[in-house]
């Protein structure tokens, strides 16, 4: 970590549209549900969907699970390389990338626009606004970080280390399972492996957590229940509720 502290541009944003050159939700093009969630997550900050700005990219389903931990950890991986490699490709400054189970927090909505300025700065590498890391829970609004991070439904990364990274990715779906280095795996597992070999990569996180993941059905790590047609409509029935009491 070479930095302590974070400090917004001089012609800084207010909101996270206006700090990022894209944001990209990865989403099924099957989970219509999902993409009616996350247009009502956006609303909550005042976005919506826009062609080149704010879209939701077409996740990859996997065929064949060789090497990796199942097929939806394979898709997935697939899919945020696949994110990463077009911001890349087109030269963006920085891309937020958000998981369509994506679930913003109260914090998060309320301070929007401290959010942006301090992402506006060019002083960071990678940030996850959405996290479980107990530990940084704190009121700092975004930390530094050098320990492993769990999820990756809520992350940015800058121009600074995007080729690097999605180099990484490359060589891991290039290697075999078991790699010291990294092979197939979880794709927040590689992007942990990365920060890991790459200790200059300046990783902040959301103090406190700036979202959390939506309580719904998986294509990734599935219960049975939401393989059963009749009983998977009663479940997310329920879920819906649940998330209207909150």
């Amino acid at each position: 970590m070479t930095s302590t502290s974070m400090t917004s541009a001089s012609m800084t944003s207010t909101t996270l549209a206006e700090c990022f050159d894209r944001i990209a939700i990865i989403n099924l093009p099957s989970r219509a549900d999902r993409r009616r969630e996350m247009r009502s997550e956006l609303s909550r900050l005042g976005l919506e969907p826009k062609a080149g700005q704010i879209d939701f990219f077409p996740a990859v389903r996997a065929t064949a699970v060789e090497d990796w931990p199942s097929l939806g950890a394979r898709g997935c991986f697939q899919s945020h390389y696949q994110v990463l490699k077009a911001a890349r490709d087109s030269g963006l400054r920085a891309v937020l990338v958000i998981e369509d189970d994506c679930c913003f927090t109260p914090e998060l909505i309320a301070r929007q626009a401290e959010v942006a300025a301090l992402l506006s700065g060019d002083d960071w590498d990678i940030v996850h606004l959405g996290h479980v890391e107990a530990a940084a829970m704190q009121d700092s609004l975004l930390r530094p970080w050098d320990q492993p991070v769990m999820t990756a439904h809520l992350y940015a990364v800058h121009r600074n280390i995007l080729p690097r990274l999605v180099e990484y990715l490359e060589q891991v779906m290039a290697r075999p399972n078991g790699h010291p280095e990294g092979g197939p795996q979880h794709y927040d597992g590689a992007l942990c492996m990365f920060r890991d070999q790459n200790p200059d990569v300046r990783t902040w996180i959301g103090a406190p957590n700036l979202a959390t993941q939506r309580s719904s059905r998986s294509d990734i790590h599935g219960q049975w229940w939401d393989r059963m047609p009749v009983v998977r409509t009663a479940v997310n029935v329920l879920r819906m509720a649940r998330r209207m009491l909150r």
